[in-house]
């Protein structure tokens, strides 16, 4: 799905909000269509089995700070 996060000139507030094509999205706050696209802060935390210990499908260890 297309969605992505940003945050308003006029008024600050940062949001996520589904774009199609050709839309231009606006603030749900003010209105405002000037806008900033920001990074996503998606991050996958989807752990599998391997062994008898869980591992984070992005870690290089059987253990880490992040999802452990």
């Amino acid at each position: 799905m297309p969605l992505f996060d940003f945050k308003c000139v006029s008024c600050g507030r940062e949001f996520e909000t589904l774009v199609m094509a050709g839309e231009k999205p606006c603030c749900p706050a003010c209105g405002g269509r000037d806008l900033k696209k920001l990074m996503s802060s998606y991050r996958c935390r989807a752990k599998t089995k391997k062994g008898n210990s869980a591992q984070c499908t992005g870690c290089t260890k059987s253990s880490c700070a992040t999802c452990h």
